[in-house]
């Protein structure tokens, strides 16, 4: 499971990333191949955004022991070279819940704009897998899990390497 989400990042930057900006209108793989690996993670559901300056970001969540738990952030790979070398991660969002399915955009002005949605599910007898994951949930206060489940966003006018508050987006 956990190749097949670094494959799964490496095949959707290929296919995505490297070609023009202007009308795709159908897609060639270019190359596929490990573009980053956090050794015993999962890593998942990638996002790619091309800046003005050609510099290539790639967001995911990272960092988890498996698909659905409560150790998910959002964190960030960068390439300069047109994807031939990547940063190591730099961590965007790490919040008390999973915080999962990152979006990023370039926006007309030239901002990017991150965003994600966070989950309890882990907690879910479906979906727990060890009794860490519920006891991650039980130890937090009600008020704080209130406050920060939903869906957020956050903003960079610096591409990415510094990034607004998160601001809760109305569902």
């Amino acid at each position: 499971m956990k190749t097949r989400a670094v494959r799964v990042l490496s095949l959707f930057f290929a296919v995505v990333c490297l070609l023009p900006a202007f009308a795709r209108q159908e897609a060639q793989i270019v190359w596929t191949r490990d573009i980053c690996v956090e050794k015993g993670r999962y890593l998942g559901w990638p996002t790619a955004a091309k800046l003005q300056s050609g510099e290539i970001l790639v967001a995911f969540s990272g960092d988890r022991s498996r698909h659905i738990c409560p150790w998910g952030r959002e964190e960030l790979i960068r390439s300069t070279d047109r994807g031939e070398t990547w940063t190591k991660p730099e961590t965007v969002e790490n919040g008390p819940l999973d915080d999962r399915d990152p979006g990023l955009v370039v926006l007309n002005d030239g901002r990017l704009m991150m965003t994600w949605m966070t989950s309890v599910a882990f907690a879910d007898p479906v979906y727990c897998k060890s009794d860490d994951d519920r006891r991650h949930l039980e130890k937090l206060p009600p008020s704080l899990v209130k406050a920060s489940l939903g869906n957020f966003c956050k903003f960079s006018s610096d591409g990415g390497r510094t990034w607004s508050a998160a601001v809760r987006m109305r569902t």
